[in-house]
């Protein structure tokens, strides 16, 4: 293998970068469509541009963000400077990814130009490096598998620091060799150069330090590579390297505190806390019960590789360590101390394998001349046998590029077969169908699959149901993506089991709902590649599975089957809760207690038992004991679910039966509001309403007005208003709950609801005139029928039949007669009819049966 002809050796060089190139400019413009939604079509919108990569999406914004005072405060800190500087070159004239389709289409494609000129020119690099450590024929060898491997096929279709540093990696270990070979401070500079270019896309790239430690003190004794440590070659460049860091990233020198920050997952700390474990979050819930570094050998490497290569890359690693070559120690301490720091994270993402790729293939390579020496047609074979299977497995993966998303495929599917007005839950997430369903043509409802993780600590199983049926009771179609939530939830059952059965039962058909269709787009050439079971994000950024779910007849039935289910699960504490409560109900305090404390005892996470624990406390006048079982309610009162907590012990207590503690919880929270940023405030108060509606659900009408009350404390708000007036009215409270609507419009004058029930509420006072304006202004802010139909009634009250006449006949023309009746009051135009037949004629003709008039 060593003898080959040079000029064969570059012609395969050329031949596989051509190939690889091949491979990674198909589906440049991909996520271009002709399917648009009308909404988008309206504004004269043609073609539509969508992308699937939040990561992607997330730096090219961060690019875009970047101005003069970015380096000492950066757009994001989750990630290096490094690949937003690439990126603003790049860019340059950009402004805003938001400025419309073909805008979006244009800086994507930059960017994508990008992502293939570095994978490109990482297949170069790996030659050059490995001419000098493993030899011409082995660095052929090992370039053709980084061309071929899919998972640097699919790295470069998307611009994302994984690509940004592994070539930097590659460009270090050119600038060893050469400092190796030749040892001048010229080209010690450079290899500092390398290292502070590397650190500054990722900090985990300072280990290049510690790998150029290993190379200049290799070879001789142990104590000439102990005085190696000495020349000035040496610190020189680690000291290059660390300027090299702060001239990039100088909010590193002057605000360091800035990398401890985890307020959101644009902050290294944040992601850091979720990388290790800290932060339990849903996209890490398919991590959760794989074994660290052993999941990337037996999954990882295999799905992205394929099997035949990763056995020779494990066995490249063995041979290198076994041989212990001067030349590959460099090579095999970057490999040994990047694979300690990543293998052993909670999540385990295909993509951190990037940075590997290049130096696992040069000692596969060099595995494969090992048996070429010792028996030439064999090791011919196997080299043949190796390229031939992963260039085959990168052609069929590549495939999947020169396939219409299949997101798209299954939005296309709706607007053809899913009827005008239907009411479609889809996930929120980075995977999601949520920009592909029209908010226009449908009733685009969203499944707020992330409350019941966020509350999982204090929202009992009964709780997590009653919530997930209000969100779906009255959905029509479901349209999920696999690897979204389905995978995670699955797969940690006893986190959320709730959300766990939910997809269960929807994928095999046993909650009420059938599967009707299914769009994927599997890797294949002259074969198929099942890939269903690969790690969820190597799937969601560019070939997921999506189904589409119709809801059955009897689907209610089935959903009040599975909530008992649940609540006799043994995971789940409801019917420990349950008699808690009823003791506590009936004021048996100690009784209760000892209930509490025994359901504790086999369900220490589910923190709305401590409240009871602290209730009862406060019951029997236990001040100590009450406040210790208080602070252990409240030790998770922090993070970004914060606000979520005093609605999820309300809803707990609320399916307990329990409405005093449930608006007990709720008024210990408003303490908790005080502390929140505005934003939490506002979807705190929200949650309140959430309760609030509940309880209204289930007959407690006056602890909702309460609730609603209590949401107003937390932060005032139209909607909270709205929610307000009408319990008010439906205690007979007429003239409050006016006086609501009036707060409610104060804050918001173009709340179309409060319009129409304020106007309502002035109708039925007898302020006719008043409650004509009220609806008249509800009309111009584009309103639905019910505002059409009070309006006739208010008109006719005041003997104002032809200009009713109008107003019902245009009512009709618009909304039809079904969809008119529906929201008006019948009995209200009964009354009237009986009293002297006005408008009858009208009446009867369009809306008489509906009425029933």
């Amino acid at each position: 293998m060593e003898g080959l002809d040079r000029r064969i050796g570059m012609t395969l060089v050329v031949l596989g970068l051509l190939l690889g190139v091949w491979m990674r400019v198909t589906g440049l413009t991909r996520g271009e469509s002709d399917f648009v939604l009308p909404e988008a079509q309206r504004e004269g919108v043609e073609v539509a541009f969508y992308t699937f990569h939040p990561d992607e999406e997330t730096l090219i914004r961060a690019a875009l963000d970047l101005d003069w005072r970015s380096p000492v405060d950066p757009p994001l800190t989750a990630y290096g400077l490094m690949p937003l500087y690439l990126a603003r070159l790049v860019l340059v004239g950009e402004e805003s990814l938001d400025a419309g389709p073909e805008v979006r289409r244009r800086i994507y494609l930059r960017v994508r130009v990008l992502a293939v000129l570095l994978s490109c020119a990482l297949v170069w690099l790996v030659w050059v490096v490995g001419k000098r450590m493993v030899g011409d024929g082995a660095a052929i060898l090992a370039a053709a598998f980084t061309a071929f491997v899919p998972l640097a096929v699919q790295q470069a279709h998307f611009f994302t620091v994984d690509g940004v540093f592994a070539g930097c990696v590659l460009l270090f270990f050119c600038a060893l060799a050469r400092a190796l070979d030749v040892r001048t401070y010229g080209r010690y500079v450079l290899v500092g150069l390398a290292i502070g270019a590397t650190a500054a896309v990722r900090l985990n790239g300072v280990v290049l330090g510690l790998v150029l430690v290993v190379g200049h003190c290799a070879g001789g004794s142990w104590s000439e590579g102990l005085g190696r440590l000495k020349e000035g070659k040496l610190w020189a460049a680690e000291l290059v390297g660390l300027a090299m860091l702060l001239v990039l990233q100088p909010y590193l020198l002057v605000d360091p505190g800035r990398l401890l920050r985890a307020d959101s997952t644009d902050d290294f700390g944040y992601s850091l806390q979720v990388a290790q474990g800290e932060a339990l979050r849903m996209w890490s819930l398919a991590d959760l019960h794989t074994v660290p570094y052993a999941h990337y050998w037996t999954d990882l490497w295999p799905q992205s590789a394929g099997w035949p290569l990763t056995l020779f890359f494990a066995g490249g690693v063995l041979l290198a360590l076994w041989r212990r070559r001067v030349e590959t120690w460099p090579l095999l301490a970057w490999c040994l101390v990047y694979f300690a720091l990543v293998g052993g994270l909670h999540t385990k993402h295909v993509r951190y394998l990037l940075p590997l790729l290049p130096l696992l293939s040069l000692f596969a390579a060099a595995l494969c001349r090992e048996v070429w020496q010792r028996q030439r047609r064999a090791g011919v074979l196997v080299a043949a046998m190796l390229v031939g299977y992963t260039a085959f497995y990168g052609v069929a993966f590549s495939s999947i590029y020169t396939a219409e998303d299949s997101r798209i495929q299954a939005a296309r599917w709706i607007d053809t077969h899913v009827e005008v007005g239907a009411r479609i839950g889809v996930e929120a997430g980075g995977f999601s169908m949520q920009g592909l369903v029209s908010d226009s043509k449908y009733a685009r409802s969203g499944l707020n699959m992330g409350t019941l993780f966020g509350a999982r600590d204090y929202l009992s199983c009964g709780a997590a149901v009653d919530f997930l049926t209000e969100q779906v009771h009255a959905i029509d179609y479901v349209a999920v993506v696999d690897v979204n939530r389905y995978r995670q939830f699955v797969a940690a059952p006893e986190v959320a089991p709730v959300a766990s059965a939910f997809y269960r039962r929807l994928w095999d058909g046993t909650l009420g709902f059938t599967r009707v269709y299914r769009a994927k787009n599997y890797p294949r050439f002259m074969a198929r590649f099942d890939d269903d079971g690969a790690e969820p994000s190597f799937l969601g950024y560019d070939h997921p599975a999506v189904s589409i779910f119709r809801r059955r007849e009897g689907a209610e039935e089935v959903w009040r089957e599975w909530r008992g289910q649940m609540t006799g699960d043994a995971r789940c504490a409801d019917d420990a809760l349950g008699r808690a409560a009823s003791h506590y109900g009936r004021g048996a305090w100690e009784e209760a207690l000892a209930q509490v404390r025994s359901a504790l005892g086999g369900y220490p996470e589910m923190r709305a038992l401590y409240f009871v624990e602290g209730a009862v406390y406060q019951k029997l006048g236990r001040g100590d004991e009450e406040k210790r079982a208080f602070g252990r309610y409240v030790e998770e009162y922090q993070g970004e679910n914060a606000y979520l907590v005093p609605w999820a012990t309300s809803a707990t207590l609320l399916a307990a039966g329990v409405p005093d503690l449930a608006l007990a919880a709720l008024r210990h929270g408003v303490q908790l509001g005080r502390m929140l940023a505005a934003g939490q405030r506002r979807d705190m108060a929200t949650s309140y309403v959430r309760a609030g509606d509940w309880a209204l659900r289930l007959g407690y009408a006056t602890y909702a007005g309460a609730i609603y009350h209590l949401a107003l404390e937390v932060l005032p708000g139209s909607p909270t208003y709205v929610a307000l007036g009408m319990v008010l009215y439906e205690q007979g409270q007429i003239e409050a709950s006016a006086k609501a609507y009036e707060q409610a419009l104060a804050l918001d004058g173009d709340h179309a609801v409060a319009r129409i029930n304020y106007g309502w509420n002035l109708y039925v006072l007898g302020r006719w005139q008043e409650a004509v304006d009220q609806f008249r202004r509800a009309l111009t802010l584009g309103s639905h029928n019910a505002a059409a139909f009070n309006l006739g009634l208010a008109l006719l009250a005041q003997g104002q039949v032809e200009e009713a006449r109008e107003v019902y006949e245009r009512a009709v023309e618009e909304y039809g007669a079904e969809e008119a009746i529906r929201l008006g009051s019948v009995e209200e135009l009964r009354a009237l009819v009986e009293q002297g037949g006005v408008g009858w004629d009208i009446l009867q003709r369009h809306w008489g049966e509906d009425a029933g008039l």
